[in-house]
């Protein structure tokens, strides 16, 4: 019995070999170096595209198309860092947190023209909207303050005029 296993094995080992292939011509190399494509704006953008707030790696190269070696390499040339985070509807893995999440590049600076005016002509330029002051020629002034309750009402009240 034991013979038979071991004839068994030997037999299953030759039939298993591989056998010698040909020689398979080298690759011809070119004389330029292969440049690596960079493709930091489309990993960046596809990291704030998927982040729930935060992302990670591995959802980040699924998206890709890519493996998360890759994306490492990326971030880590970007400057980003990498920690342990947690993604919505997923458990905690290597990522980047939202607060680390580099902004996407700015958009071309606005001409320099003079500033719209904020406020009216013959308006104050207060914006505190809890107490009004007002005071009329005839001396009466007038206090309002908004109701917190409901915004649309206003409490109004008049004081005679002040002597003096």
């Amino acid at each position: 019995m034991f013979g038979l296993t071991i004839w068994c094995v030997i037999a299953a080992y030759r039939k298993g070999k591989p056998k010698e292939k040909a020689a398979v011509p080298p690759l011809q190399e070119s004389s330029e170096p292969a440049q690596p494509k960079d493709d930091s704006p489309e990993v960046l953008a596809t990291l704030r595209k998927v982040a729930e707030p935060h992302a990670h790696l591995s959802a980040v190269a699924q998206a890709l198309g890519t493996d998360t070696a890759h994306v490492r390499e990326v971030l880590t040339r970007a400057g980003v860092p990498i920690t342990d985070v947690r993604m919505k509807g997923r458990g905690v893995s290597t990522g980047v947190k939202a607060a680390d999440m580099p902004l996407p590049s700015p958009s071309p600076s606005p001409s320099p023209e003079a500033p719209e005016a904020v406020v009216g002509p013959g308006q104050a330029n207060n914006n505190d909207t809890e107490l009004t002051v007002s005071r009329l020629p005839s001396g009466v002034q007038i206090i309002s303050v908004a109701d917190p309750t409901n915004p649309a009402r206003t409490h109004v009240k008049v004081i005679g005029p002040i002597e003096g």
